[in-house]
């Protein structure tokens, strides 16, 4: 009803509109308005954007290293979680292999002994995957799969470096003979 009064009175006054004019004043004011508040939107979408991509990158990036140093924990901590004695042992092994990969390092090794360390290690994280996935009941069998994979690999280095020190032993001889 109040539609109809409004469009009744602009149509019975349209010459009186179409006629008057606001003072240059009042169209300046208004040009002023409209510059001025499309920058401030542009300004503040600009903002709220950057902040919501700093929010989001900041929110993947604390997800993400809460999901991996989880993963990566776990399967450090694979016999710690077992037992004590289980974690010493193992920290006993990774020494031993350690110490013994250091002084291989010194001479110039085969690179068929390296590729069988590398299958060796990926068999051993095969199984401490193995360890957290599986029941309780078969964690002792686990265990000892891992126990023998790593003394598999001292017993190579072990091997190899034997040989290494006989053929050393072998040149001596030889240069003192001469």
């Amino acid at each position: 009803m109040q539609k109809d009064n409004l469009e009744r009175f602009i149509s019975d006054n349209r010459d009186a509109f179409d006629k008057a004019a606001p003072r240059m004043k009042v169209w300046e004011g208004i040009e002023q308005k409209i510059e001025q508040k499309p920058a401030k939107r542009i300004a503040i979408w600009k903002f709220a954007r950057m902040a919501a991509a700093v929010a989001l990158l900041l929110g993947v990036g604390a997800a993400m290293g809460v999901y991996f140093s989880n993963g990566q924990q776990q399967v450090a901590n694979t016999f710690s979680n077992i037992s004590p004695e289980h974690a010493e042992m193992e920290e006993y092994f990774k020494a031993e292999i350690q110490s013994r990969t250091k002084k291989l390092a010194s001479f110039n090794k085969d690179k068929t002994v390296n590729e069988d360390l590398v299958q060796l290690e990926d068999l051993l994280k095969d199984l401490e995957k193995e360890l957290q996935q599986s029941p309780p009941a078969n964690n002792e069998r686990i265990i000892d799969a891992m126990i023998q994979n790593y003394r598999t690999r001292i017993e190579l280095l072990e091997h190899v470096l034997n040989r290494i020190d006989h053929k050393e032993e072998k040149k001596e001889e030889k240069e003192t003979s001469i």
